[in-house]
């Protein structure tokens, strides 16, 4: 019977709320001995005078975070609260300093990439010129050689038909633009 009672104890320590009272987690641990088709736990004298003993001894228990706040809470009472609040200061100002030079880093990490960037930016722009450049010098020597195809064609005195034609093309090209 107590062994069952241990273990409805147990899981009322795992579920158990912040704020609830020693009365709350009793009244729990009943609630569930007795869904469990327990019937009605009567041995209460019994189980405070063996529930300290390590057989019994709930293995939820012990130091729990909400028991570690509390008992911080009563260590830091017996402190000057100036004291607390100095040192919560202090280390909040460290952070705060580490935060800071972790940004400068970062921004200066940003503007190394924003260089090399522009950097890309105006070798692609320079690319970019060259090769509409050398297609103006490429335009621009078959332009040479198509007037001195004509100049040549056109100081002759005879000419047959195909040249005639090469002629007439290489007019309207030149110059009717």
């Amino acid at each position: 019977m107590l062994g069952r009672w241990k273990g409805a104890y147990d899981t009322t320590k795992r579920m158990k709320q912040s704020g609830s009272s020693k009365n709350d987690v009793l009244a729990r641990t009943h609630t569930i001995y007795v869904e469990n088709g327990n019937g009605t736990f009567n041995l209460m004298q019994e189980w405070d005078k063996v529930r300290d003993q390590p057989r019994y001894m709930s293995q939820v228990g012990g130091n729990t975070r909400s028991d570690r706040k509390d008992a911080s809470k009563k260590k830091g009472k017996g402190k000057s609260s100036r004291t607390g609040k100095a040192e919560a200061l202090e280390i909040v100002e460290e952070d705060w300093d580490e935060y800071k030079q972790f940004k400068k880093k970062e921004f200066k990490r940003l503007d190394k990439i924003v260089l090399a960037q522009q950097e890309v930016a105006k070798a692609h722009q320079e690319a970019t010129r060259v090769q509409e450049e050398a297609s103006r010098i490429k335009l621009e020597a078959i332009r040479a050689k198509k007037m001195k195809l004509f100049m040549k064609l056109s100081f002759k005195e005879h000419l047959d038909d195909y040249n005639k034609q090469v002629l007439e093309m290489l007019k309207v090209e030149l110059f009717d633009n």
